[in-house]
């Protein structure tokens, strides 16, 4: 395998509610940073069809913070995983909510990562927030620091492949 070969084994899997257009937008900023490192499947959570995780290495859910967890359509999907059926697959969350203190929000991303532990998944790195204001709109800069939060989520998927958990060369 050449080293460029190395560097795109990514395959990943993005789920996020299309319901919020700000989830979207930031979906596909993460998706268009991480196909620089191998493939991106990106789905809104909305689709009929069942997810299939075979072959997949990274597992991305993303999601609006309504009422202080997860969009219903993130749930749903969430519900359909079989317990363990992520046994060691490193996952990532986030969320778009209000730029308000998180005690008042609540985060989907920090529950979608607890639920997503429970089932065996392995995240990288903890659950991550974008912001609104009250309006509609993302805040200044959200989809640039979104950008930044996926190349160190890809940098650290890449050291996880190479050093495994123990943090030693395999």
């Amino acid at each position: 395998m050449s080293d460029n070969d190395k560097r795109k084994d990514l395959n990943a899997l993005l789920v996020f509610d299309s319901r919020c257009p700000r989830t979207e937008r930031i979906a596909h900023t993460i998706s268009s940073v991480l196909e620089n490192g191998g493939r991106v499947h990106v789905v809104d959570s909305e689709t009929n069809h069942a997810i299939n995780l075979a072959g997949i290495n990274m597992l991305i859910v993303g999601s609006p913070t309504r009422r202080r967890r997860p969009s219903g359509a993130i749930r749903s999907f969430l519900a359909s995983i079989p317990a363990e059926t992520l046994h060691g697959l490193p996952l990532a969350t986030y969320d778009v909510r209000a730029r308000m203190p998180g005690w008042v929000t609540g985060s989907a991303a920090r529950t979608l990562a607890g639920d997503l532990r429970k089932k065996g998944g392995q995240p990288l790195m903890p659950a991550e927030s974008f912001f609104t204001s009250l309006g509609s709109n993302l805040d200044e800069g959200e989809l640039e620091r979104a950008a930044t939060w996926a190349g160190t989520l890809h940098k650290m998927h890449r050291a996880r492949r190479v050093f495994g958990r123990s943090g030693s060369p395999r």
